[in-house]
């Protein structure tokens, strides 16, 4: 994500939380869905270049060092109070 490349990843292992719709996803252990993913990123650089920059856009966005703090001080401060 870090890159802006495209990522191809699976469903059902918490990949697919992460990059959200950054990605194409296949099913795991589908060697099939794999070749058809990098088919069609070899076939469309708008495609490849679509998905790296929203991978980039949501590293951005939403896993900075500062973005994990300000989550982790919401959750500190929600719970203050109930102690």
């Amino acid at each position: 994500m870090g890159t802006g490349c495209a990522i191809i990843t699976t469903h059902g292992t918490g990949c697919a939380e992460v990059v959200g719709d950054a990605a194409l996803l296949v099913p795991p252990r589908d060697p099939s869905a794999i070749r058809a993913a990098l088919d069609r990123l070899a076939d469309s650089r708008e495609i490849m270049d679509t998905l790296g920059a929203a991978a980039r856009a949501r590293l951005e966005r939403s896993f900075r060092w500062k973005h994990v703090v300000d989550m982790y001080r919401e959750i500190y401060r929600s719970h203050a109070g109930n102690a």
